[in-house]
């Protein structure tokens, strides 16, 4: 009897061990999982916002090689006109590009300045979801989640700002081009 109860015992310890190593490898293999649905939707969403950016970026390069040649239109010596009005109409369209191309400048200098800090923060982003693959994390996960979602936010912030200025170019360049177009039809035969 004494072999018996030994026996029961045993077993039980076994199943208790068996248990408790199935629990303790789930739940040492779920250690991301309160991280997992943030770094994977900050994740998404960076790439989101980098392709928003190098989309940007593009349109601010066409811009400005179209605010060149209307500037290359309107370089006009000032003698071609005679009449006053027409020479201050002159002046006045040569200076729109020159202003367009500026704010175009500054806007990406701008941009250039955010990127530098969005790169290397892209590499931290990349560093987490590598770690969540493999299910270890080193260094503060939490620190990094919210530094990240700030410089998220602030990405999306910008983001919003930078499209707007392309889409106040863009009709600024229109009525540009108006203005050149009536320009060129006054010009003296």
């Amino acid at each position: 009897m004494f072999f018996e109860t030994n026996a029961k015992v045993v077993t039980s310890m076994k199943k208790w061990f068996v248990l408790t190593a199935v629990y303790g490898l789930f739940f040492s293999c779920s250690n991301t999982h309160p991280y997992r649905e943030n770094i994977e939707g900050l994740s998404r969403q960076w790439d989101v916002n980098n392709q928003q950016m190098e989309t940007i970026d593009q349109q601010l390069h066409a811009q400005a090689e179209q605010l060149m040649q209307l500037q290359q239109k309107v370089s006009l010596p000032d003698t071609i006109f005679t009449n006053p009005l027409q020479q201050r109409t002159l002046h006045s369209v040569q200076q729109q590009p020159r202003s367009l191309l500026s704010s175009l400048g500054n806007q990406q200098q701008e941009m250039d300045d955010f990127r530098i800090g969005w790169r290397t923060k892209s590499i931290i982003v990349k560093e987490l979801s590598d770690s969540l693959e493999k299910g270890n994390f080193d260094g503060d996960i939490e620190a990094n989640l919210n530094n990240l979602q700030e410089t998220l936010q602030l990405s999306s912030s910008l983001l919003n700002s930078w499209s707007a200025n392309i889409d106040r170019n863009n009709r600024a360049a229109d009525t540009l081009r108006q203005s050149i177009s009536q320009l060129m039809q006054a010009l003296p035969q």
